[in-house]
């Protein structure tokens, strides 16, 4: 889960987790703020949120949303530098107001935005900053076509990450990948760690009454359900599972792909599967809260995340897949980024090649056909999850890497 950091003391820390995002949301992040929050908290440390959730709703869209929006309609990427800016404003307030520095004994950045948002309220560098790498904005939005390379908008994305990771008194990397992103900007690598994503296993052992809870999800017959618990982007695969169903339904008529997340593909996922045929075996839940996703969990007889391979924004080490993990379900995914960590084939989960329908539904027809195989990879799964991932033992290491933070700036 980690590289070497020494053992905390146990010392009671007063603790902000920080986002320029909106929090809750769908994905990762906001997962592991709620999974963290909750691990400090157990570990003694008293923990607070800080989001642009914390503003009203309306007032968030009115100067965040619409207006860039209207300006990338303009001009591709200037409405990305708008939102940010505006984004890293608001948690500036929001320090202000709370008088960071008396209330807080360290602030847990989860993005840059939010590590810049600190720097401006404390230029006298007063409060702690840990800086936790989950993405790499500036690849994100050169790999969704939001931002062109060698634009200003690129350059200013590049920039905010450098002074994050200047500003910052200790950063962490949720996977390898992206501690060696941070040391390529030339930050020393003993202000380095790796700390990968965790759960909180227990959450994701509680069993429902299965009518009940598939009529609560309006899902009729008992089908083979397939769940694919992907934001609705191109990085994540998700068009290859859909183009997986045809070949997946000669096979097993009764099979149903249950989408549970949100994205910028939606529409376009949507009207292929009307074309295809497949509104009966195919549907879109949406973004599902947190809370409800270990019923999904449950109720899948197995579970794919087709990720696909992106240098400029490679998939790390997947929360979701952990959950899935931890639920005792067999994974089925593609060797990139993250998962050639989490993944042992045949024994911890099941590859596929990417970007290959076919492989995939061949895939899921191995396993649907083969109980005993999915009981191993769901058992074996279970356990890797539980033992390397654990919600406590991740907190263990943040509270000694918050230790040197502080002691690192002269706390």
């Amino acid at each position: 889960m980690v590289e070497e950091i020494s053992s905390a003391s146990g010392r009671s820390t007063r603790v902000l987790l920080a986002t320029a995002f909106e929090y809750p949301h769908a994905g990762g992040l906001s997962t592991h703020m709620a999974i963290l929050a909750d691990a400090l908290e157990k570990a003694g440390h008293r923990v607070e949120l800080a989001s642009v959730s914390s503003y009203p709703r309306w007032f968030y869209w009115l100067l965040v949303k619409a207006p860039s929006f209207l300006i990338n309609r303009v001009a591709r990427g200037w409405g990305l530098v708008w939102s940010h800016e505006i984004r890293k404003l608001l948690i500036f307030a929001l320090l202000v107001v709370r008088r960071a520095h008396r209330r807080y004994d360290l602030v847990n950045a989860q993005d840059a935005f939010a590590v810049n948002a600190v720097a401006k309220y404390d230029p006298l560098q007063r409060l702690p900053v840990v800086l936790t790498i989950h993405g790499l904005f500036r690849y994100e939005f050169l790999s969704i076509g939001s931002l062109r390379e060698g634009t200003w908008p690129e350059r200013y994305f590049t920039g905010q990450e450098g002074k994050a990771l200047d500003r910052a008194d200790r950063i962490v990397a949720v996977e390898s990948g992206r501690r060696d992103h941070v040391l390529s900007r030339g930050v020393p690598a003993e202000k380095v760690s790796v700390i990968s994503n965790f759960i909180e296993p227990n959450a994701y052992a509680r069993t429902w009454p299965k009518e009940k809870l598939l009529e609560d999800w309006g899902i009729e017959d008992e089908p083979y359900i397939i769940l694919c618990p992907c934001r609705l982007a191109r990085v994540k695969g998700v068009d290859n599972a859909l183009k997986a169903m045809p070949e997946i339904l000669r096979a097993l008529p009764n099979a149903l792909l249950l989408f549970a997340g949100d994205g910028e593909l939606r529409g376009e996922l949507e009207k292929e599967s009307a074309g295809l045929g497949l509104r009966k075996n195919v549907r879109f839940l949406g973004s599902v809260a947190h809370g409800k996703m270990s019923q999904l969990y449950y109720l899948s007889d197995l579970v794919v995340i087709p990720s696909i391979s992106d240098e400029r924004a490679e998939e790390g080490v997947s929360v979701a897949a952990l959950e899935v993990m931890a639920s005792g379900k067999p994974l089925i995914t593609t060797p990139v980024g993250g998962f050639k960590q989490l993944i042992v084939h045949g024994e911890t989960g099941y590859f596929v090649a990417e970007q290959d329908p076919v492989a995939l539904a061949k895939g899921i027809l191995e396993l649907a056909a083969d109980r005993e195989l999915t009981g191993k990879l769901g058992e074996q799964g279970r356990a890797y999850a539980r033992e390397n991932h654990d919600a406590g033992t991740a907190a263990r290491l943040f509270s000694a890497l918050y230790e040197e933070a502080i002691k690192s700036a002269g706390g």
